[in-house]
């Protein structure tokens, strides 16, 4: 018999996916199924099948709920359902009135509980209810399971031996008692050698035989001829054997040999990266894991990840495919909640998701009594805050790689790739408050739209997303939601938890935006943690004189590097990722990167028409200061070729293949400039073609014996065509046109040309 089946509507899907996956985390056997989908014409039907496949049957209690049919006069409300009341557990998730018999029955309320909060009371309240009903022989089974799970140390190396070739059919992954890995890195001395280093070879007939029988979540199935090299944990010492062979339950980390991995496609599945090798084949080992696990920082989390994906709670995904329909909806959340936005797309499969910010009003800063509150963030002070859009996630790698190489240059160079941790999905690191400022100046010329980085004022706004406390999602924080440093430091500067949180895992590296899957009210994700984000304000002591309107607080004749950073990251303790803590940076380092904003659309009613022209007006105006910045630099690169055109008149031979090679590095510079990039790199190769064709000439070994002159006059002309002919499609249409008929132009000038068409 199963634990426990949830009952929903279809509008209360997310919360019954997060009631079942923190169930099955814990080791609860869940099923769920929607009142409208399902099979059962009513909930008394199910409640039938409940008492006698599951022990207990959760319906998810809402104000959708009580307007669907399920809940009417001729459903449930009014139906004396007797012994049924003893199975039913109503889950109260948002606020409202039971009405009928849904009155009566003792429920658990969720509800305006945070996320830490509604999991510990769901949890507490189904181990009360459950454990107060255990038949005396399911006890005694239960207090079997603890014993075995924690004295890992009987287990003796010959018990496996005996089995020689062991063929172990299916993979049991569980967790002790306590809800933890029975072997942690600090418990592997605990561990037999024998265990630890020897190699299991696994045999799984394809056929899959016995698996039907077995949940999903409960069961790992390797396939044919892989190698366990990590066995965790013997669950039951006896050997079984059947007609496939001998088999036990164990759970396990595994890991192949260099010459098996690639047989191994589903492991890659669930890992979600390829596997690392040692040369030589080399088998792994616990003890050796965390020295070769480069992803994972702990057996731990590598444990925890595979768990997370065999009971279906955490996907794959493709860094560049990404399924956002899976990515919204989350497992994480406190209630359900419609944000709106848009996708700024910036090719087909890229895109700068924006979430809608609604205007409002909050208190700014933190109260005396916060837990590690610092003078700077206060005094406390209400700040009115028009709408506007911010990015769901700090700006990818990915989006930041495409503006800097595709979108013409507006006062500086960006780096394509300067992150010190490399990932397409993954925060943009490394980047100066002058640079943040270059990728939106570029982004709202391609768009025509107004982008920036937000006010100090507009993040932390966004950020509580109408909440009071440290965090959005509560008082406390844990690595498991945000990426920070949740060890102690070593010489006791800070915590690795905050108030009666847990302390936890230190990553040491951002990770791809959107991992934890959590977002606050308004939609935004990894607010606290990651990276620093850049703001436009000037750093202040404290927050006397400053504006109360949501606009930047900013000082004239002060440097950029001054500027205000804001979320804490992965690299600090977890008090500095609070919603109101503030830093003051100096450059860039690889804990900063930033998230843009941009402004309500441009076409609103609610603007005059003075106000729409004056946008206009200063959007074409920029446009404008663009193209003049690109019509001089080719204006540059044609003084350049004039001036190769005079050294060809003069019939200077020897002196132009010196002066090309001169120029040449002077052009390489030049390239730099964004903007006419492809322009510059094309000239360095006609001048560089034009100096070999010179040498060829001096030494009259690799060409046709003519004269010094025509020979001259063939290599310029072959040099020019050359570069007539690669042309890079990547040149602006207009930009194109006039490098086509300056060179034909040149082309005409030469006064040997005729020569050249007679021989």
């Amino acid at each position: 018999m199963k634990d426990v089946f949830i009952s929903y509507t279809s509008a209360d899907q997310a919360w019954a996916d997060w009631l079942a996956w923190v169930l099955e985390d814990n080791g609860y056997t869940v099923d769920a199924e929607s009142l409208e989908t399902g099979p059962h014409s009513s909930f008394v039907q199910v409640m039938q099948q409940g008492m006698q496949q599951y022990r207990r049957v959760l319906l998810i209690l809402s104000p959708a709920l009580l307007k669907a049919d399920a809940a009417t006069p001729s459903g449930l409300s009014t139906v004396n359902m007797g012994s049924m009341r003893h199975y039913l557990i109503p889950i109260k998730v948002e606020n409202c009135e039971p009405i009928g018999y849904l009155g009566l029955v003792a429920g658990i309320n969720l509800a305006e509980k945070t996320e830490v909060e509604a999991e510990q009371t769901l949890l507490e309240a189904i181990q009360a209810i459950l454990r107060s009903q255990e038949p005396p022989e399911k006890i005694a089974e239960i207090q079997k399971v603890k014993t075995n799970s924690v004295s890992p140390q009987s287990l003796q190396g010959k018990e496996l031996s005996e089995c020689d070739p062991s063929k172990i059919l299916f993979i049991k992954n569980i967790r002790d008692p306590n809800g933890k890995w029975a072997y942690t890195p600090e418990r592997l001395p605990q561990m037999d050698e024998p265990i630890k280093e020897r190699v299991f070879d696994l045999y799984w007939p394809s056929t899959g035989r016995g698996a039907k029988s077995l949940y999903k979540g409960d069961l790992m199935l390797l396939n044919q001829q892989a190698k366990i090299t990590h066995v965790v944990e013997v669950l039951d010492s006896k050997v079984r054997e059947n007609s496939a062979g001998y088999f036990r339950w164990v759970r396990i980390v595994w890991m192949p040999d260099e010459d098996d991995w690639s047989q191994l496609p589903h492991q890659r599945e669930v890992l979600g990266f390829e596997p690392p090798t040692i040369g030589g084949g080399t088998a792994y080992s616990l003890a050796n894991l965390s020295e070769l696990q480069k992803k994972w920082k702990s057996l731990e989390a590598f444990q925890q990840h595979v768990f997370q994906v065999l009971t279906g709670t955490l996907k794959p995904q493709d860094s560049w495919n990404e399924d956002y329909k899976y990515r919204d909806q989350l497992k994480l959340r406190r209630c359900t909640t419609t944000v709106q936005g848009y996708r700024e797309r910036l090719t087909d499969d890229l895109s700068i998701e924006m979430m809608q910010i609604p205007a409002g009003r909050f208190v700014m800063g933190s109260p005396e009594d916060e837990p590690e509150r610092q003078s700077n963030e206060g005094p406390q002070h209400e700040v009115r805050v028009p709408e506007f859009f911010m990015g769901k996630y700090p700006v990818t790698q990915a989006e930041w790689r495409w503006v800097a190489e595709t979108l013409p240059q507006v006062n500086r160079e960006l780096k394509p790739d300067p992150s010190e941790f490399k990932g397409y999905r993954r925060p943009v690191d490394l980047v100066s408050w002058d640079e943040a400022v270059e990728f939106c100046d570029r982004l709202g010329l391609y768009t025509g739209r107004t982008y920036r980085l937000p006010s100090e004022a507009e993040w932390e706004y966004a950020c509580r997303g109408g909440t009071t406390t440290p965090f959005h999602f509560g008082e406390t924080i844990t690595t498991e939601l945000v990426n920070y440093d949740g060890k102690d430091d070593l010489n006791g500067s800070w915590s690795g938890s905050y108030g009666r949180g847990p302390k936890g895992d230190y990553r040491g590296e951002t990770v791809p935006v959107d991992h934890f899957g959590v977002t606050n009210t308004f939609g935004l994700c990894d607010m606290h943690g990651s990276v620093w984000e850049w703001c436009l304000d000037h750093y202040h002591d404290d927050y006397e004189g400053a504006p109360t309107d949501g606009t930047a607080w900013t000082d004239e004749g002060v440097t950029n590097e001054s500027r205000v950073r804001r979320g804490g990251s992965w690299g600090v303790c977890p008090g500095m990722c609070r919603s109101s803590y503030r830093h003051v940076p100096r450059g860039s380092s690889y804990y900063l990167g930033f998230r843009v904003v941009c402004d309500p659309d441009l076409s609103r009613k609610e603007r005059t028409k003075a106000e729409q022209q004056q946008i206009e007006v200063e959007g074409l105006n920029k446009q404008v200061e663009a193209l003049k910045t690109f019509q001089s630099e080719l204006e540059e690169a044609k003084v350049v070729a004039e001036w190769l055109d005079q050294q060809r008149e003069d019939g200077m031979a020897e002196k132009l293949g010196k002066s090309a090679l001169a120029q040449y590095p002077l052009i390489r510079r030049q390239a730099s400039k964004k903007s006419v990039e492809a322009f510059y790199f094309t000239l360095g190769q006609f001048l560089e073609n034009l100096s070999h064709c010179l040498i060829w000439g001096r030494n009259n070994s690799l060409v046709e014996p003519v004269t010094p002159i025509a020979l001259d006059d063939k290599a310029y002309i072959f040099a020019f065509e050359s570069l007539k002919t690669n042309i890079p499609s990547q040149l602006p249409p207009n930009g194109v046109r006039q490098l086509n008929d300056y060179i034909d132009n040149l082309l005409e000038f030469l006064p040997t040309h005729e020569h050249l068409q007679a021989d």
